[in-house]
């Protein structure tokens, strides 16, 4: 497998220092700079078609003072609207031999397999160049070495190539790129002494797309033996140096250059080999006959690279050294930035990670509880200003204020049977530092669309159903005051962004006093259905939902409950145990729906304009806006397909594709409104249809990121189209009624030919958007219940009673709550019934709500259901409403498996359940949200929290490269590199457990590495300490700390050896001669002398600090740390708290998860967060 990692390198046209340029000597003044500066030739001519590498040359007639130079002066920019997003870049120089009298633009080459971030853009995109001069008012200009301003400027337009008919590059070298040279680090790249660049030269610019420049075209190997044994000069195909390639600079005067990234640690005392596959291409996609291959090039061996300290002799056989992986911090490189995990990030900042704990709401005072006692309601403004602001009072009379929905409480209480209700524009947003305790009601729910309220009465709009807390409001029907409304509105989006669903069509027909006693049946006068509020794009809750309050005043019977798909007709949706097969549910039912076209009720019609002859056929309606027929489908029952024909074979998921309803023509006919497309639906599934991270298990599993960037809220629902019916007559008396285009539009309505006017119904409003953010524990009781749903659709007006309604209007899509909290679920008191495993749907509790508004009903006297009852929102009932799509509701928990109560007594089966029936297993999440579906509808998600006691830092996966050659050249012990050896050098500062080892608040102090009786030749001076030729005066001290004492960074000096209390931090070592100098941290201070009684060193591979105190870790914060190892970054050695765990393992990687309340005191605001300031992963290798 190849590997590239390619790396730009332009200039935004900046100034450039004079040393950027080539050439002779810049004359201040003298002959060459007499009379005005102007341009004389430039080689680019407009209409030119100019390669993506060629140089732009403008030559003047004076030497050009390279101060000038700069972007205002020399202009090339983009013209194409196409491409003004992506500026030009490049480079400048004075052209050699030219007397500093021409300048070049040397234009950045492309490093993507598209050719498209380099300084042009392929594909014909228009270019200027523009030199200004000294008559452009305001403007820089070009200055000659005498100060003279340019006089004479240019601009001139040129476009890029278009492949395949223009060529994208120049060749600028006739031939193949050939190898110049390759120049290996002086060191051996030990990651306590990184030096990782092999420069690769070639002598001129690069194919630097990827397929180009990758690892298999350009290798490098090491030899199969050490130098002066055999195979030093032989090198297997294998023997690949691991590292990444990396494009540092193409298109030069002087050719490309190419830096190999090693991974890892080089191989001691072998020779190195570069060897260019002769598929390498240069720029022009020329490509040699041969493979090129460098020198030998030797690293160096131990004995030489440890050049001071002890002599390193491995002349009688391999002798282990010593190496660590460090990270202090100054960047974040080696942070997994997307690490699979089910807590927050720690914080980086520079030189730390911190424990992190992002609670967004104000500290408040621990009396700032709300409290709503039983049976009492609260409404909430959310459109309070800080000018003013919301002002409310409790039960208490504890007053209140709130501003964009915003509320800061300690505690929050809804006592049984009381309701708090959310109203506004904005969302509703509760912060708690403390509990949250909701056992009544909490609603943001989008209003209920209701029935026309000014019937018979075309002249007054039926206004859309409000969505509330950022909900779109319901469409409007029958907007128009002086006209007929040709299609009801469309529902508003979320916070009144966009549409929400779309308004049906109203429907046009006719009864002629001149065709003798011809009227129009009702099934001839239905509109088309509002479109449902889109939101999720779920299975929507609302067509099988059977808890639709009875209150609700269409229809009667069985459709007051529901649910509104009949499986008892439509039997494909019918599992055969009495219930839904919900395969073939989700299968055809996705988010929103659209409304259902109006009427198309007979095909023979007879010809337009008709004769007045009486006719007993029933004429089907017409479309309002386009005047015209649906001639496609046959609603009538006997000749055509009938009212919501009964769908009984051929389900969703067989390869037949279709219900037996027939949809019509596109445009013609009474159309039915369109649901809005969902803000989501980025991605081919509904598993990242959220806000935030999932955590995909818990025990290395992955991580989905949410699509939504943030919180959001649900749609309204379309309105149901008018119905119109108008007089039509042979005013002309020739046997034909005149054009329909005389009597509509009505010119005089509603009292001129309009015969009847029946309105659509309003959309349901869009359900709000709810976060619950607590730092407290969040409590549910048996009654409790959170609601963000959509307003219900509704039937139009009726042509009498109350179930011959002419269309129905589209619910509301459900909103958006987050429930967070850093402590954990409270469900002990939930009834989850007798068997929570085996629950049936009206059984689950569902106390969390965001479901969709219902389907809007019409004509409910004409459903044909089997058991006879009045239905008009089935399934294929035409005019009917769409049902609005299902909200979203997400679940924040930091540790599931022990943060979450589940009811008695099913709380172990539940536990067991959730962990795959492993004891204290880890929790899938899977597993988790089917136990959650049951207090919510639709099914929540489980996420991880953005705040919580607990938080994480993950490295990337560390590369040793070849740390396992030195010691097992046969890669057949596995015993290298050594993280646990005992005898030279082993990771410590945890216990068995990871946690990080502390006595009282103070972190522990390693072991001494080296401790001395006397002074023994050292001395300090302010942050200074140095050693007199340690390795012949200091007994004991360590060998391959004198040889490398880059790895005493970080460790502990102390000036008196039998004073533990008192050390200093070592931030650097370096040799002078046979003097081995230490630096020590200027936050520890100045050091004290050397104590009589003799100093030590410490070992010390973490740095805590709490605050601004060293090594102080609080007695409620702890930090575990667990490493994990592998061969292939794939199958891996499992995280554990042993650190010998990864020997052997080329690739590891560590786990440090901050604890800031380890005693489980409770987690605030104000608790102490410790930082890290290095690790040090110590190995022999």
């Amino acid at each position: 497998m190849s590997h590239t990692l390619l790396k730009a390198s332009p200039f935004l046209l900046l100034a450039l220092l004079s040393s950027c340029f080539e050439g002779g000597s810049t004359n201040s003044s003298g002959s060459n700079s007499i009379g005005s500066f102007e341009v004389e030739t430039v080689n680019v001519v407009s209409g030119d078609t100019w390669e993506l590498n060629r140089r732009i040359l403008i030559s003047f007639n004076h030497p050009v003072d390279p101060d000038s130079i700069d972007l205002t002066t020399v202009i090339v920019r983009p013209v194409s609207n196409t491409v003004s997003g992506s500026p030009v870049t490049g480079s400048f120089e004075l052209v050699s031999g030219t007397e500093d009298k021409t300048l070049a633009f040397l234009p950045t080459c492309p490093t993507n397999s598209e050719n498209n971030n380099g300084a042009f853009v392929p594909g014909g995109h228009i270019y200027e160049l523009t030199l200004p001069t000294n008559s452009t008012f305001g403007g820089s200009t070009l200055r000659d070495t005498a100060g003279h301003s340019l006089s004479v400027g240019l601009t001139v337009r040129f476009q890029s190539p278009t492949p395949p008919t223009d060529n994208l590059f120049i060749d600028t070298i006739q031939g193949p790129a050939l190898l110049e040279s390759v120049i290996l680090p002086e060191g051996l790249n030990l990651f306590s002494d990184s030096d990782p660049t092999i420069a690769i030269h070639f002598n001129q610019p690069i194919d630097a797309s990827p397929d180009n420049l990758n690892t298999d075209r350009v290798t490098l190997r090491y030899s199969d033996g050490e130098i002066g044994a055999v195979g030093e000069d032989t090198f297997s195909p294998n023997n690949r140096l691991p590292g990444e390639l990396l494009l540092y600079q193409n298109c030069t005067s002087v050719g490309s250059t190419v830096f190999f990234q090693v991974a890892g640690l080089l191989p001691p005392n072998r020779n190195i080999q570069a060897t260019i596959s002769p598929a390498f291409q240069d720029i022009a996609g020329e490509f040699n006959s041969q493979a090129q291959t460098s020198a030998l090039l030797p690293t160096p061996s131990l004995t030489s690279y440890y050049e001071n300290g002890p002599a390193f002799n491995e002349a009688g056989g391999n002798v282990e050294t010593v190496d660590e992986f460090r990270d202090f911090f100054l960047d974040s490189t080696w942070i997994s930035a997307d690490a699979a995990s089910g807590l927050p990030a720690a914080d980086w900042s520079l030189g730390s990670v911190t424990a992190s704990f992002e609670y967004p709401g104000n500290q408040v005072a621990t009396d700032e509880d709300f409290f709503l006692d039983e049976y009492q309601d609260v409404f909430l403004d959310t459109d309070g200003t800080l000018e003013s602001p919301f002002l409310f009072n409790d039960s208490t009379g504890h007053p209140f204020s709130m501003v964009g929905g915003v509320l800061h409480v300690d505690d929050f209480t809804i006592s049984e049977g009381a309701r708090v209700r959310g109203l506004g524009s904005n969302p509703l947003i509760i912060y708690a530092t403390g509990t949250v305790k909701i056992l009544g009601t909490l609603d943001v729910s989008g209003e209920n669309a209701s029935a026309p309220l000014a019937i018979t009465t075309p002249g007054i709009p039926e206004f859309g159903a409000l969505g509330q807390c950022g909900g779109g409001d319901g469409g409007t029907a029958s907007a128009q005051t002086g006209s007929e409304t040709l299609r009801a509105a469309s529902g508003e989006g979320a916070f009144g962004i966009g549409n929400g669903g779309g308004g049906g069509e109203g429907s046009l027909n006719w009864e002629s006093t001149d065709m003798g006693s011809y009227v129009v049946p009702e099934e001839g006068k239905i509109a088309g259905g509002g479109a449902g509020g889109n939101f999720a794009l779920t299975t929507p809750s609302a067509v099988t939902w059977e808890r639709w309050p009875i209150t609700l005043n269409n229809p009667e019977n069985y459709d007051d409950a529901g649910p509104d798909i009949r499986f008892d007709r439509h039997t494909v949706f019918d599992d055969g145990f009495g219930g839904y097969d919900m395969t073939e549910v989700a299968a055809f039912f996705i988010g929103a729906e659209d409304g259902m076209r109006g009427n198309s009720w007979h095909k023979g019609q007879a010809t337009e304009p008709p004769g007045v002859t009486a006719i007993n056929t029933l004429w089907g309606g017409y479309g309002m806006e386009d005047a015209s027929q649906d001639m496609d489908a046959n609603d009538e029952s006997g000749g055509g397909d009938g009212l919501d024909p009964a769908w009984t074979s051929n389900p969703p998921s067989s390869s037949i594709v279709g219900p037996p309803f027939n949809y019509g023509h596109p445009t013609n006919g009474p159309d039915g409104g369109f649901i809005n497309p969902s803000v989501l639906g980025s991605t081919s599934t509904t598993d990242d249809d959220f806000w935030g991270i999932r955590y995909n298990g818990f025990t290395g599993g992955t991580s989905t990121v949410g699509e939504l960037t943030t919180p959001w809220a649900g749609s309204g629902g379309g309105g149901g189209g008018d119905s119109s019916l108008i007089n039509r007559v042979d005013a002309d008396a020739d046997s034909f009624l005149d054009p329909l285009g005389d009597f509509f539009p009505d010119n005089a309505f509603p009292n001129g030919w309009t015969k009847a006017y029946y309105k659509g119904a309003a959309g349901g409003g869009g359900g709000g958007q709810l976060q619950i953010l607590a730092i407290g524990a969040i409590v549910l009781g048996e009654n409790s219940l959170i609601k963000a749903n959509g307003g219900i659709g509704n039937s139009g007006e009726s042509l009498w009673g109350l179930n011959q309604q002419v269309s129905g209007s589209g619910g509301g899509s459900g909103g958006h709550i987050v429930l967070h909290s850093a402590t954990g679920l409270n469900l002990s008191d939930v009834d989850f019934t007798a068997d929570p495993f085996n629950v049936l749907p009206g059984s689950k509790p569902e106390l969390i709500q965001a479901i969709g508004g219902r389907r809007g009903w019409v004509m409910s006297d004409s459903s044909t259901l089997p058991a006879g009852p009045d239905d008009g929102n089935s399934d294929f009932m035409i005019g009917r409403g769409g049902a609005g799509s299902n909200g979203i509701i997400q679940i924040h928990i930091p540790e599931p498996g022990v943060d979450i109560d589940w009811p008695d007594p099913h709380d172990a089966n539940i536990d067991n359940y959730i962990r795959g029936g492993v004891a204290l297993g880890p929790v899938d999440t899977d597993l988790l949200e089917e136990m959650l579906d049951l207090i919510a509808e639709p099914s929540p998600y489980a996420l991880v929290p953005m705040f919580a006691s607990k938080s994480q830092l993950q490295s990337e996966w560390i590369d040793s490269g070849l740390a396992s050659l030195h010691m097992d050249p046969n890669s057949n012990l596995g015993t290298f590199p050594d993280f646990a050896n005992a005898l030279l050098v082993s990771f410590s500062g945890t216990d068995g457990s990871g946690d990080v080892q502390s006595t009282g608040e103070s972190f522990d102090l390693g072991d001494a590495v080296v401790t001395t009786a006397n002074a023994s030749g050292a001395s300090t001076s302010g942050y200074s300490i140095r050693f007199v030729d340690p390795a012949t005066n200091v007994a004991g001290f360590s060998a391959d700390l004198l040889r490398n004492p880059n790895l005493l960074v970080g460790y502990e000096f102390l000036p008196d050896q039998s004073d533990l209390s008192t050390h200093f931090r070592i931030t650097d070592a370096s040799w002078s001669g046979l003097n081995l100098n230490l630096t020590t941290s200027v936050l520890d201070g100045p050091l004290p002398a050397i104590s009589a009684l003799g100093w030590a060193i410490h070992e010390r591979f973490l740095g805590i600090r709490t605050g601004t105190t060293k090594d102080r870790l609080p007695v409620t914060s702890d930090l575990t740390f667990l490493f994990e190892g592998s061969d292939d970054m794939v199958t891996t050695t499992g995280w554990s708290p042993d650190i010998a765990n990864l020997t052997g393992s080329r690739y590891f990687r560590y786990q440090v998860v901050f604890d800031i309340d380890s005693n489980q005191s409770g987690v605030a605001i104000s608790s102490e967060k410790p930082s890290l300031e290095y690790v040090k992963i110590p190995f022999a290798w």
